[in-house]
């Protein structure tokens, strides 16, 4: 949780749209990412199912 003190809510949307480009070559990497962020499951949850 330490990333979402130190990252402004636009770094958090730019790291989440380059997770997503990175996710459709590797799932585990998303699937990484959601764990640091609430907002950014919200987000790419739609895209597990």
């Amino acid at each position: 949780m330490f990333l979402r003190v130190v990252l402004s809510e636009r770094s958090l949307r730019n790291l989440a749209t380059k997770n997503e480009k990175l996710a459709k070559n590797d799932r585990v990497h998303k699937i990484k990412w959601i764990q640091y962020s609430g907002r950014i499951y919200e987000k790419t949850k739609i895209t597990l199912q």
